[in-house]
């Protein structure tokens, strides 16, 4: 989830820097903005009167080139435009608004990836000193019997040989031995 955030942030960067630094083109743009169940729209045109249309019908004027929807639904969705004199600039908007939303920019989204990866090293950590400090204590040590060299230890008293008499003869009691 928080890699698609990554991604997605990253991508909107690019392409927010790439639209800036576009050359040869004398067209001015408007600028929308969402905040909630609120949006702005900023016409391009110079601060005079502007008359303003949604949805084909005439809507206010304003001596501004700002109009602020304040209860933005669905059915607000469509196209709008300004028009300064003889020019228009067209807005199109298709738009999911809630009011309790956070707006999500990419300083808070890398700071949450930041965070997340600094805290799942720190579990690590812990995880790892608190499993070193438990096998540290099963370190190995050096046996302190000295083998002697020399003639071979004597059968152990304790075990018994095999009396041939009382085995088992079946199948499976005896190693099988390939020819």
């Amino acid at each position: 989830m928080s890699c698609v955030l990554l991604i997605f942030a990253v991508a909107a960067s690019i392409a927010d820097q790439g639209n800036e630094g576009e050359e040869g083109t004398n067209q001015l743009k408007g600028n929308v903005d969402v905040s909630f169940t609120r949006v702005t729209l900023e016409c391009p045109y110079p601060k005079i009167s502007t008359q303003w249309k949604i949805h084909q019908k005439n809507k206010e004027k304003t001596e501004n080139n700002i109009y602020v929807i304040n209860d933005y639904t669905d059915q607000t969705d469509g196209l709008h435009y300004c028009q300064n004199g003889k020019e228009t600039y067209y807005f199109f908007t298709r738009i999911k608004v809630c009011e309790n939303c956070i707006e999500l920019n990419v300083a808070l989204a890398s700071g949450l990836i930041i965070g997340d990866i600094l805290l799942t090293l720190g579990v690590i950590l812990i995880v790892y000193l608190c499993t070193r400090m438990k096998s540290g204590s099963a370190t190995p040590q050096r046996s302190t019997h000295i083998r002697q060299t020399g003639a071979p230890t004597p059968p152990d008293p304790d075990y018994q040989s095999l009396n041939p008499a009382t085995r088992n003869r079946d199948v499976y009691a005896e190693p099988s031995r390939k020819h």
